[in-house]
């Protein structure tokens, strides 16, 4: 059985005002948190047992998660300085909260991607890799594109939602373990990206999984095309 590590330690002082007396993870879509668009497709997928880093308005997060998913088994990783990600697993592992022998998918509480768990679960079982990253293909870019030629420019369009060429894609913040081990000696600060990754894509050991649809919040801009697109989508968690 696979557990969840949810990374939702960020300040989020780039969208301020909307975090100054909350955590990011906390922020109201359609009458939902972002937190719950996370959540959400791990329970649908069979997953029981979470974890949570935090470092910043913890208690709010704690308070919410208690209250809202009663019958959830969840513990809080509390991050009292910056460790970054894989650095945040390394020191929970050599204190015991985490189990380096637990298969685990690790994401970031602001990523808001459009997936399937159980098909992601299952091409990484199939797949026998060590770990399978999330790769989004297409992304909106967050500037105009003007498309010229010789005689000038042919048209004019604001963000567009572009698409990589094939081969390549967006990282999307998620990734499925088969175990913890690698993180057992991260650096602390660190992230999965400066040593882990590298090391798995010269053993030949790091999958991809492709979707369509992803999104961070990171700003005032990226946060309210995230109110608008789920502001007829998103179900009340967690009685839906």
């Amino acid at each position: 059985m696979y557990k969840a590590i949810i990374h939702a330690g960020g300040k989020g002082t780039r969208l301020r005002p909307h975090t100054l007396n909350l955590p990011k993870a906390l922020l109201e879509v359609n009458g939902s948190r972002i937190i719950d668009l996370s959540i959400k497709p791990l329970i649908d997928a069979g997953v029981e047992e979470f974890y949570f880093t935090s470092s910043y308005l913890t208690e709010l997060l704690q308070a919410y998660l208690t209250e809202t998913y009663p019958e959830l088994s969840f513990t809080m990783i509390i991050e009292d300085e910056a460790r970054g990600r894989a650095g945040a697993i390394s020191h929970a592992l050599s204190n015991k909260i985490l189990d380096e022998h637990s298969k685990c998918i690790i994401l970031n509480a602001d990523d808001i991607i459009d997936i399937n768990i159980e098909k992601l679960i299952s091409q990484h079982e199939t797949s026998e890799k060590y770990a399978t990253i999330v790769l989004c293909n297409s992304f909106m870019n967050p500037y105009g594109v003007v498309n010229y030629n010789k005689l000038g420019v042919e048209n004019f369009t604001e963000k567009p939602t572009m698409t990589l060429p094939f081969g390549q894609g967006i990282h999307a913040g998620l990734g499925i373990f088969k175990n913890l081990s690698m993180f057992k000696d991260a650096e602390i600060p660190s992230h999965p990206e400066n040593k882990i990754y590298p090391e798995l894509v010269a053993k030949e050991q790091l999958g991809t999984y492709i979707v369509n649809d992803w999104q961070s919040v990171n700003t005032p801009d990226e946060y309210s095309r995230i109110k608008k697109k789920y502001a007829s989508q998103v179900e009340h968690y967690p009685n839906s």
